[in-house]
């Protein structure tokens, strides 16, 4: 279910005089959160609040206890009962929150929109292509439009990719969402095609994104090594799933530098 509570971590939470007063469960990974949860901490980070806040903020919403009825309820309904130095020590368990995973992580709605499956296993090479080439222009821009033209991608219409999804459902935390999920699943192709791909930058690290015309270049090379050279073969290689293009180029990649 979307709404599955999958906490796997207790946390006692005590008062001011350092007695043990909650037994508060709470997630411990991005895997962990459900699509209200995941709309939440996207909520939080699209407000820029500073890293502890979301922290706290996280656990304490996140977080739950069992009631006197023996339900489990927010964690926030309890926060005077807790002491500042016990929440900000039990709020690094949701750190995190403040890093992109290493794999992909979504909303599975937008709208009337469907997410596509984490992986975007059905994802045409044209589109992943022209995702990328957006997602190059938003981490040299900081232009959140791009992020809202790729979600039309990642929320696939019926009838045409890219196809814009409604643009009063799209907002800060949907703009999150897309930069996470999209840069998310970047690094965990990372790892499965090492010969052709790199981490996707994060900000603050000073690794510089890539331009345009780096952009224009790699694609050039990805396809004519799929084509051969041949330009007839190109719209066939862009309708291929984009998994079984990366497959193919990391192959021919292994190769190469098995020769030097």
């Amino acid at each position: 279910m979307k709404n599955e509570i999958k906490y796997v971590a207790e946390s006692i939470l005590k008062d001011a005089a350092g007695r043990g007063v909650l037994n508060a469960i709470v997630p411990v990974s991005w895997k962990d959160l459900n699509d209200s949860q995941l709309r939440y901490v996207f909520y939080l980070l699209s407000e820029n609040y500073p890293k502890e806040k979301v922290m706290q903020l996280a656990l304490l919403n996140l977080g739950m206890v069992r009631n006197s009825a023996g339900r489990y309820v927010s964690l926030s309904l309890y926060s005077r009962f807790i002491s500042a130095e016990s929440l900000a020590a039990e709020a690094k368990k949701m750190e995190y929150l403040t890093t992109i995973p290493d794999y992909p992580v979504r909303l599975s709605r937008i709208g009337n929109r469907d997410a596509t499956d984490a992986y975007c296993e059905t994802l045409s090479f044209e589109s992943y292509l022209a995702i990328d080439n957006y997602f190059v222009g938003f981490l040299n821009t900081k232009n959140t439009d791009l992020l809202y033209v790729i979600s039309g991608y990642l929320y696939p219409d019926k009838e045409t990719a890219g196809n814009p999804i409604d643009p009063d459902m799209f907002g800060g935390k949907e703009a999150v969402n897309t930069l996470v999920w999209w840069t998310g699943l970047k690094n965990r192709l990372n790892r499965e095609y090492p010969y052709i791909m790199t981490a996707a930058p994060v900000e603050g690290e000073g690794v510089p994104a890539p331009t345009y015309q780096d952009l224009r270049d790699n694609m050039d090379r990805m396809l004519f090594a799929l084509t051969g050279g041949d330009p007839t073969k190109e719209k066939a290689v862009l309708a291929m799933p984009y998994r079984r293009a990366l497959a193919y180029l990391n192959e021919i990649a292994r190769k190469a530098k098995e020769k030097k």
